[in-house]
């Protein structure tokens, strides 16, 4: 089991200790075209609930609480940066319909100071990034993509770092991407390596060139994070992104109805006994993370205090920036405001931290991707009920959630955009049984009971298939029954699954490819008809076919095996132990080590 230490300063000292230098840190991620500020779902924020105060985060309000933390920490003599991890394409219809056109002059004036490239910037392909970063300002930063293997991406602001001079201090700031983005975007020839033996490199020569304080500012997940701070020997401290990770102090009291992974900021100490912290704030813009950092003469973290603060309606909203994104929001209304149908239920994602893995609105989508083969069966004037009774659909595939109060249960054409925004084409595909179940397998083979912070893209969800899943037993024999609807049935009905039938399923382009490393399909799939929809379009038909729809979780997942120890699920062994007391000229600064 793996062990860490999460580092807690208590600092009675204010000031700085001569000598050191104190330095916040104001950082997000995962902006996700929440460019209009939203409901505290992330969804659009309806003109009720901003006149009654119920609205969270996008880009005026970020703006603000930015220049408001920086200012605050100015008074006190301390110098800021700000800094992004990544993922600012994709999301909203904003993105959609206007593309890199949006996001670039908004992402400069929220006066970021350096940020890292994220997976989604891929989504349109390499030209599209291009023209994106062509027309920022911003540095973008990733010190692990080979360039010469997509020559188009050697454009003046992608570097592997940026050094910033603040207040006399040089300050390195290293950008990483996860590798994964090769099975998630469309990177095309780019290859991607390793974060850490490209982060060692880069951290070496920056300090080769006298650079000591070495941030890494990456978009690869939580847990990635976490092993950069523990092998990266010359790193000062990581700012991540990409698992959508709540980093908050208490962790026990969430600030709003997101789950808390781990305290803020959670600190990793490496075999050298050297403090990293390690910190990202969810996403969507609707938290800020501040963190205060003091360091010693050599780049080493003293101490790391601050937390993430959810930006709910007390903050106030950069005007400029205010009036530029009701500009977009006006024009995008006019096309995407039409109502297309009615939820009288919630509609929400599966939430794998509470161990919901059963999601009505992933029952709702595959639902609607297997009417619509029934549709097109009908036409074909095929004899049985459908050609296609299966569907499977992957969890990153959702962006969303829909709220049954807001508007009276009203479903928008923005909605649906927001919550399927990729538009994926859809196929059926002749599968063999064997493979269905080698999908439900990796399905959870990366699920740990300990460690469920990196697991959301690596899940599968299907209509016509039951599942029982026990994650007592090892990864690959998790799979306790399958049961699958019936095909040449007068009623349908679930039965026996056969590892050896073949099956006809309807799948999105992103798994044949072998998206989120479902590789079985891309590995075994030969027989596939490419249907002329995509998920959206099979969505948008069946919400205006169904006019009121209220999907329940009805079985079709259950998963067994949760009987664990308490210490053991969090990982913890305690004892507390003061380490020592520190002197530094006329200045006694008091810090307490708790060893987890």
């Amino acid at each position: 089991m793996k062990s860490f230490v999460l580092f807690v300063v208590i600092d009675l000292c204010f000031g700085t200790v001569a000598g050191h230098f104190q330095l916040q840190i104001v950082h997000n991620n995962d902006m996700h075209a929440r460019f209009a500020e939203t409901d505290k779902f992330s969804a659009s924020c309806p003109s009720d609930y901003a006149k009654n105060n119920q609205c969270y985060g996008g880009y005026a309000r970020t703006k603000q609480a930015a220049v408001d933390a920086i200012e605050e920490a100015n008074k006190r003599n301390i110098s800021s940066i700000f800094l992004n991890a990544g993922d600012s394409f994709q999301g909203t219809p904003y993105y959609t319909i206007y593309k890199w056109k949006i996001v670039a002059p908004l992402v400069d004036a929220l006066g970021i100071d350096v940020m890292s490239l994220g997976n989604h910037e891929f989504d349109d392909g390499i030209d599209n990034l291009v023209e994106y970063l062509n027309h920022l300002k911003t540095p973008v930063v990733a010190c692990n993509l080979n360039l010469s293997s997509e020559s188009r991406l050697n454009v003046r602001n992608l570097m592997p770092s940026v050094v910033l001079n603040v207040n006399g201090h040089s300050i390195g700031v290293i950008g990483y991407l996860t590798p994964d983005t090769k099975f998630l975007s469309n990177t095309e020839n780019l290859e991607i390596f390793d974060e850490i033996p490209k982060l060692k490199e880069e951290a070496k020569r920056l300090k080769a060139k006298g650079v000591k304080i070495i941030i890494g500012l990456g978009h690869s997940g939580f847990e990635k994070d976490i092993k950069i701070a523990q092998e990266v020997d010359d790193i000062s401290l990581v700012v991540g992104g990409h698992s959508h990770s709540l980093l908050y102090s208490p962790k026990d009291k969430p600030p709003s109805s997101e789950n808390v992974v781990a305290s803020y900021p959670y600190i990793v100490t490496q075999k050298s006994g050297k403090i990293v912290p390690v910190v990202q704030a969810y996403a969507f813009t609707k938290y800020i993370g501040k963190l205060m950092v003091t360091f010693d003469d050599d780049g080493n973290v003293i101490s790391a205090t601050g937390n993430t603060v959810v930006l709910d309606s007390s903050f106030g909203k950069d005007s400029s920036i205010d009036k530029e994104v009701g500009i977009w929001t006006a024009s995008l209304r006019q096309r995407l405001g039409v109502v297309k149908g009615y939820t009288r239920v919630f509609l929400q994602k599966s939430n794998f931290l509470t161990n919901e893995f059963e999601s009505n609105i992933m029952n709702l989508v595959t639902d609607a991707i297997v009417d619509s083969g029934v549709e097109i069966s009908k036409q074909m004037n095929v004899t049985q009920w459908t050609n296609a009774p299966l569907a499977a659909y992957q969890n990153g595939g959702i962006r969303s959630t829909i709220d049954n109060i807001k508007n009276g249960g009203a479903i928008t054409l923005e909605d649906i955009l927001t919550l399927l925004p990729f538009k994926d084409a859809l196929y059926i595909c002749s599968v063999p049984g064997f493979v269905l179940k080698e999908s439900l397998e990796f399905s959870v083979s990366k699920y740990d009971k300990t460690n469920k912070f990196n697991y959301l893209h690596y899940f599968i969800n299907y209509s016509g298939l039951r599942v029982v899943y026990n994650l007592n037993k090892p990864p690959g024999n998790r799979v306790e029954n399958i049961k699958v609807i019936c095909t040449n049935c007068f009623k349908p009905k679930y039965e026996a699954f056969d590892e050896k039938k073949i099956y006809n399923v309807i799948l999105t382009s992103f798994l044949i490819k072998g998206g989120d490393n479902f590789f079985m399909f891309s590995k075994h799939i030969t027989d596939k008809q490419k249907l002329n929809i995509t998920d959206t379009d099979v969505l948008i038909s069946y919400i205006e076919k169904m006019k009121i729809v209220y999907p329940i979780i009805d079985g079709r997942i259950v998963v067994n095996g949760f009987q664990e120890n308490t210490s053991a699920a969090h990982g913890i062994n305690v004892s507390f132990c003061l380490i020592f007391l520190m002197c530094v000229v006329s200045s006694i600064r008091y810090t307490y080590y708790f060893i987890i």
